[in-house]
């Protein structure tokens, strides 16, 4: 070999090295690049899963409590429904009870309503033919006992049940239905505590 060719050779060899030395270099600088990337990629995926986590724990408490408040709505509703029902029950109980018991609450409510003066009381078409014949002096009585006096009139109004006292054109309506939307409140309070307690 002469010398020409041993520098060559060496030349050779040390690019070899030199090479060598560089790919293994730029493999360890592309696993590091790689192990880098693979770690940052795997704490984002770590994030993401977490924020994801959060974001679904919020969306179920939303859920849950968008639910809650729709049963409580629903609830409520209802309620209000049965206690309408309820009080209309009521109400048709009132005007249907059997005779004796209807007049004998218009004679309550006269002696709770009559005033210290004369007046007329009036009914409605149906209540004054089926009133007992006993039952303007009844009212009357107890008119008295107020200090007043009423005369049954002939005459009739247009209401459910209940009657009207007329005092010098001023009336006092005294119908059921006015009695019931007096009521309505003490109704309503009594129908709730008694659902409470069901």
């Amino acid at each position: 070999m002469t010398g020409l060719e041993s520098i060559i050779e060496q030349i050779l060899e040390h690019a070899q090295t030199t090479c060598d030395e560089i790919l293994a270099d730029a493999n360890r600088q592309a696993d590091q690049i790689i192990s880098q990337a693979k770690a940052a990629a795997d704490a984002k995926l770590a994030d993401f899963h977490y924020r994801d986590q959060l974001k679904a724990k919020e969306l179920s408490k939303n859920a849950q409590s968008t639910a809650e408040l729709k049963k409580r709505q629903t609830l409520l509703k209802a309620r209000q429904a049965l206690i309408s029902q309820l009080k209309e029950k009521a109400y048709q109980a009132v005007l249907n009870l059997p005779e004796e018991d209807y007049f004998e609450l218009l004679s309550k409510l006269i002696k709770i309503h009559a005033q210290a003066r004369d007046g007329i009381l009036l009914l409605n078409e149906k209540d004054l033919a089926r009133a007992p014949k006993v039952f303007e002096e009844t009212a009357n009585r107890l008119a008295a006992e107020n200090g007043g006096s009423l005369h049954l009139s002939k005459d009739t109004v247009s209401i459910d049940g209940g009657f009207v006292l007329s005092y010098g054109g001023i009336q006092e309506n005294c119908s059921m239905e006015a009695i019931f939307h007096d009521k309505n409140d003490a109704l309503t309070d009594a129908i709730n505590q008694y659902l409470t307690k069901s």
